[in-house]
C-alpha cells in the first residue's frame, strides 16, 4: 500500500494521513499485506468477475485476484476459493468468492482490523459522499461518477463515527 499511496499522492496530490491500523477488538497491530496485494493485483486480468467495474476502478483501489485463497467454509471445513481481494488498508482486506454458486455464507471473508473502504474520500471528495455497506457497492457508485465509502459491515458504524469526530468530511454524507 505504501507504493500505491505514493503513486496516488503523486497523481492526485492527496494528503497522506492514514487511518489507524489497530485491531478494534484486540488492539494488536495487524500483519502488513502489501506484498500479497501486489501479487494479487498482477492477476486481476485472469478473471472476468469484475462485478461491472472497469479495470481502471479496480486498479485505483488495488483490487486483485487470489486463485487459491485459503479459508473455512460455513460448515467449518477448509476451502480454497478463486477470490477478489479488496484492500481496505495495508493491514486488512475483504476476499470475495468468485464462484457463481457460492453459498451465501461463503461469499465474503474479512482479514485484519476493521477498516472503512476508501475512507480518504471523506477528505478528498468534491461531491456528496454515499455511505454504503460493501466495498463493491462503493466502487460501483464511483464508477457511475459519484463518491462513496464502504463500511464493510454495519458493525463498523462506530469506526466511521470515530473518523468523523476526528475530522469533518469535505462533503455532506
Amino acid at each position: 500500500f505504501r507504493t500505491m499511496d505514493r503513486q496516488n499522492r503523486a497523481k492526485t496530490g492527496q494528503n497522506t494521513d492514514t487511518q489507524p491500523h489497530i485491531d478494534v477488538y484486540t488492539h494488536k497491530a495487524e500483519a502488513d499485506y502489501t506484498a500479497y496485494f501486489e501479487e494479487c493485483k498482477r492477476r486481476i486480468a485472469e478473471t472476468e468477475y469484475h462485478r461491472g467495474l472497469s479495470l481502471e476502478t479496480l486498479e485505483r483501489h488495488y483490487v486483485g485476484l487470489d486463485t487459491a485463497f485459503k479459508t473455512k467454509d460455513h460448515d467449518g471445513n477448509f476451502a480454497t476459493w478463486r477470490a477478489l481481494i479488496i484492500p481496505t488498508g495495508k493491514r486488512s482486506f475483504t476476499a470475495r468468492n468468485t464462484a457463481p454458486d457460492a453459498h451465501k455464507k461463503d461469499r465474503y471473508r474479512k482479514r485484519g482490523a476493521a477498516q472503512i473502504f476508501a475512507y480518504k474520500t471523506l477528505q478528498t471528495a468534491s461531491k456528496p459522499i454515499f455511505v454504503v455497506e460493501g466495498e463493491i457497492d462503493a466502487m460501483s457508485i464511483e464508477e457511475a461518477g459519484g463518491a462513496a465509502i464502504g463500511l464493510g459491515s454495519y458493525d463498523n458504524v462506530p469506526l466511521l463515527l470515530k473518523l468523523l469526530e476526528a475530522k469533518k468530511p469535505s462533503q455532506p454524507l
